[in-house]
């Protein structure tokens, strides 16, 4: 029986392993693309984005391959991982786009954390491609809490805000239709607020529970 389980846990780890791998392959192809284009080429972006969403899925792989329970990751530590991915791919040397934290120690079940990051990766890119527009600095911060099995993301910047007539419910970018779907996955309310609400900039806040 304990060698049988053994067994499972080894096998479960090697998937996990190959999942990571093979999204690492695809991430690779996706900057090879990348490389072999003008710099002026508007098809870039959107690689960038795709690529950025198959590292944040990798990413929970690498994650659950490297936890003990192998169903379960720290969100906190991955959060902190895809930030500085995400940084890297969308770093201006035009623009000072500071990141910040305020993270409480969450785990999340593999069915949840995979959404859930692909969510946190929408938003973040969502303020650093729109937030800062005609600004040279700004601010994003990503907060993380925990309360009685409910958990609270939060991301907020203090850039330009929202349009007047913005409703996310409306909304057919690919981005926000991710967003969308994301939430519904893992049946979260999702809030959002803009100038009229907060002193400056927009905040997305989605509430969901744990299990």
């Amino acid at each position: 029986m304990s060698r049988s389980l053994k067994e499972k846990e080894v096998l479960l780890a090697e998937i996990h392993h190959r999942v990571k791998n093979n999204l690492a392959v695809i991430s690779g192809l996706l900057e090879m693309q990348v490389w072999n284009l003008p710099d002026d080429d508007k098809s870039i972006g959107p690689l960038k984005e795709s690529q950025l969403r198959i590292h944040s899925i990798a990413l929970v792989h690498e994650l659950l391959y490297q936890s003990e329970t192998l169903s379960e990751i720290e969100l906190d530590q991955y959060i902190n991982k895809l930030l500085r991915a995400i940084q890297q791919t969308h770093k201006n040397k035009d623009k000072l786009i500071e990141v910040v934290t305020d993270l409480e120690p969450v785990k999340l079940t593999i069915h949840k954390a995979i959404p859930a990051s692909l969510l946190l990766n929408e938003l973040v890119v969502n303020s650093y491609k729109h937030a800062f527009n005609g600004l040279v600095d700004g601010q994003i911060e990503v907060i993380l809490k925990q309360t009685n099995g409910q958990i609270e993301l939060v991301v907020q910047d203090n850039g330009v805000g929202l349009p007047d007539d913005f409703d996310p419910l409306k909304q057919q970018s690919l981005g926000m239709t991710l967003i969308k779907t994301l939430v519904q996955q893992i049946e979260a309310n999702f809030n959002v607020e803009s100038r009229e609400d907060i002193a400056s900039g927009a905040r997305f806040t989605v509430f969901f529970e744990e299990g």
